[in-house]
């Protein structure tokens, strides 16, 4: 009977850890082969020496808890999808990955977001594509590869159907804005350090402000 604990316990841990740390009783089931009476035993172990933690609206789907169970669902399939977006946009590969049908997975998101499941995915890709463009020296075709797509021309279409515009004049119009923000950048630095150098050598004070202290030398930097 130890002995059936034992794995059982450890059967727990290794599917929960597959789920990125959140699953129902019913799902435990389903992978583990385990009966409800050797499970419910394990999760008793597991749960007395603080490794696991019990949310029954989870496993009940009851809406009394801090989170329903759509919620969780909500919650784990937007982790999933910051690990895997680059490389699946596929509404099945999530499902799959949750246990559950892709109509299920799509009606819990839309319920608790507002928004549908390929949204999501699409957020994430686009924001990735347009981190690479802005601060990467890849090109174009490199980041496709990244991306998982199978060329440029898909990543351009599928760029540009988000977005508005193609790659190239996003990756352009940033650097045109980089490069304004920079440039009055370094003109504030120049100009704060010309006042600097006037206010040590000629006891200039800025907006006609003269201190009424003499005994060290004093400079006032205005923001006009």
């Amino acid at each position: 009977m130890n002995m059936i604990k034992d794995n059982a316990t450890e059967a727990v841990m290794r599917e929960l850890n597959a789920s990125y740390g959140i699953m129902t009783f019913d799902e435990l089931l389903a992978l583990t082969g385990y009966s409800p009476v050797e499970l419910a035993s394990a999760i008793g172990v597991l749960t007395a020496e603080r490794k696991i933690q019990i949310r029954v609206n989870c496993l009940l789907d009851f809406p009394s808890g801090r989170h329903s169970c759509k919620e969780l669902l909500f919650m784990r399939f937007r982790k999933l999808v910051s690990i895997h977006f680059m490389q699946h946009r596929e509404v099945n590969y999530y499902a799959s990955k949750l246990h559950i049908s892709p109509k299920y997975l799509s009606t819990s998101v839309k319920t608790v977001s507002g928004r549908t499941v390929r949204e999501w995915i699409n957020e994430a890709v686009i924001k990735e594509i347009k981190y690479q463009l802005l601060n990467t020296a890849l090109s174009i075709k490199e980041i496709s590869g990244k991306l998982g797509f199978s060329d440029l021309s898909s990543l351009g279409k599928y760029f540009k159907t988000q977005t508005g515009v193609s790659p190239k004049t996003y990756r352009m119009s940033g650097e045109d804005v980089n490069l304004i923000v920079k440039n009055e950048i370094h003109f504030i630095y120049r100009i704060h350090s010309i006042r600097r150098q006037l206010c040590k050598t000629r006891r200039i004070y800025p907006h006609g402000t003269r201190p009424r202290s003499m005994g060290r030398e004093t400079c006032f930097f205005g923001t006009g």
